[in-house]
């Protein structure tokens, strides 16, 4: 039985249980392979709607790192925004796609990266589809209480880079990330544990339960 009907049967009874986190984690590897860093053309991939986000930040950040290749697969309405900054790299923008493609994009990234927001509540789901993936994974922030924050920061190869700090300390701590990455991997089996209630069927058995 799908989810959707699931939640729809047990409608009445939903306030009961507190659904803790977004089903989208799903196992797509079995382990991680170590970063291969320094590289050239490092790969960052960006999956997801822009609206009510800015890359500029991050943007500036990866351009000051050099050498590195940044892919955003959002709505074509913000591509021409994208290719506006002077970029010190490879930039490329491709437009939402089935997820049977994006898995490609995703797989072949060396590192994933979320783009914070102003609401402390709307955490992202594309944060637990990216751990099944157990790829280095990156998030900005410009507030103390953002949403990803604390799912991040129990998951190892995870990163925040504040916005509010200067542009030289953060490259010097994603500098410091990136080679920890190249020395640590991370197995889906341990991102499972730590985000069991991310797991679909985890969720399905919770609702089974209300």
């Amino acid at each position: 039985m799908l989810i959707k009907e699931l939640l729809w049967n047990r409608a009445d009874r939903i306030t009961r249980k507190k659904l803790l986190n977004i089903p989208y984690l799903c196992k797509r590897v079995d382990e991680s392979r170590k970063l291969e860093y320094p590289k050239k053309d490092l790969h960052f991939v960006y999956s997801g709607t822009l609206s009510q986000r800015n890359p500029d930040y991050f943007l500036n950040l990866l351009s000051n790192l050099g050498g590195t290749k940044v892919t955003f697969i959002c709505d074509v309405s913000f591509h021409q925004d994208i290719y506006k900054h002077n970029f010190n790299g490879n930039l490329e923008c491709l437009p939402y796609m089935p997820y049977d493609r994006l898995i490609d994009y995703l797989s072949s990234a060396d590192v994933l990266f979320n783009l914070g927001v102003r609401e402390s509540t709307a955490i992202s789901g594309k944060i637990f589809d990216y751990m099944g993936y157990c790829k280095p994974i990156i998030s900005t922030s410009f507030i103390d209480n953002e949403a990803t924050i604390p799912y991040l920061e129990k998951y190892s190869l995870g990163l925040i880079i504040d916005e509010r700090l200067p542009l030289d300390t953060n490259i010097k701590k994603l500098e410091d990330f990136l080679d920890f990455c190249s020395k640590n991997s991370i197995s889906f089996e341990e991102v499972s544990k730590n985000f069991y209630t991310a797991l679909p069927d985890s969720y399905v058995d919770t609702i089974k339960g209300l």
